[in-house]
This record gives structure tokens, sequence and C-alpha cells, in this order.
């Protein structure tokens, strides 16, 4: 029974974070590049944050929670898709947008890395 329940908090995860992802699709963004690049960082960044403050908040729970499937693996696993920023990253390679893709690889790495921190600092304070 507790495996459904989990399996039950990993569904309800990964379709909140669907439901965003999805919403996020239909924004129009008038730049040179393209639109999914910018919203591939925009959920990667709030994926981000989010983790710092998850592994902050997480840090004095030593058991497997029905929190931590539901954020960790629903939620920010459905929310950070890996797949969609390898793809968008070949698909300037690809063009030979070389200039583009240095910039969306750059930031997405340093500038999700830099909230990881920020949110996992923020958290913290919470116990301190």
């Amino acid at each position: 029974m507790k495996n459904i329940i989990l399996l039950f908090y990993l569904i309800l995860g990964a379709l909140l974070a669907l439901l965003i992802r999805f919403s996020l699709s239909f924004i129009k963004i008038k730049y040179e590049f393209e639109a999914p690049a910018i919203n591939i960082l925009f959920c990667n960044s709030i994926s981000a944050f989010i983790a710092g403050l998850f592994l902050a908040y997480m840090k004095p729970l030593k058991t497997f929670s029905v929190q931590k499937v539901f954020f960790s693996f629903g939620f920010l696993g459905s929310l950070s898709t890996f797949s969609n920023y390898v793809l968008q990253l070949s698909h300037f390679l690809f063009n030979h947008q070389f200039l583009l893709a240095f910039a969306f690889f750059g930031s997405n790495n340093i500038f999700t890395l830099l909230l990881i921190m920020l949110g996992s600092s923020l958290g913290l304070k919470k116990y301190d």
C-alpha cells in the first residue's frame, strides 16, 4: 500500500510540472533566438532554485518520504528535463549557431548552479 501512495505522489508531482511546462510553451517571446531556449532556461532555473530549497528542507529528514518522492522525482524531475536541454543545445549546434549554443550552455549551467546555491543557503537559514 505504501508503494501505491508513493506512486500517486510521484504522478501528482510530475503532472503539476507538466502543466507548468505546457503552459510555458504558449508564451510568445520576440527575440532573435527561439522561445524554447528561454522556456528551458526558465524551467531549469526555477527547478534549480526549488531544488536548493528542497535540499535544505530535506537535510534534517534522513528517511525516504512522500515529500522526497513528490518534489525530487515527480515535480523537479519533470520540470527540469535534461532531454529538452540537450535537444535545444544540439539544435543550435546542428544549425551552426555556435554563439547561441555557447550562451545557452553557459547560462543554463552557471545560472542553475548559482540558483541551487541560493535556494540552499536561503533554506538553511531556516535551521540556523
